[in-house]
């Protein structure tokens, strides 16, 4: 399955096990019921190890399932490129909370 958050194809559900430990951009979405909320977007050169050291990791842990990981992968992306995906993706959500 895949969801797409402004330009960019996100896959997932994936467990932290599942998430390849390699470059991208990350969404960690709670749907209960009809609603998803976003608990966190964020990049890494290594997505696994980033998650697993994420301050909030064991607060995912305690949601789940509703928490679920997505992972855009980058492998030939640099950091400010990453970067500046989360913050097109920060300012499309954004903008459609404000409208």
């Amino acid at each position: 399955m895949s969801i797409t958050m402004g330009n960019y194809e996100f896959e997932g559900p994936h467990s932290i096990e599942t998430v390849e430990n390699r470059a991208g951009v990350y969404v960690i979405l709670s749907a209960v019921g009809a609603e998803i909320d976003m608990l966190e977007l964020g990049q890494a050169r290594e997505l696994r190890t980033a998650l697993q050291k994420n301050r909030h990791y064991l607060q995912w842990q305690d949601q789940a399932p509703a928490a679920e990981i997505f992972i855009h992968y980058t492998p030939a992306v640099l950091e400010p490129r990453r970067k500046a995906i989360e913050r097109e993706i920060r300012m499309e959500l954004e903008q459609e909370a404000a409208a």
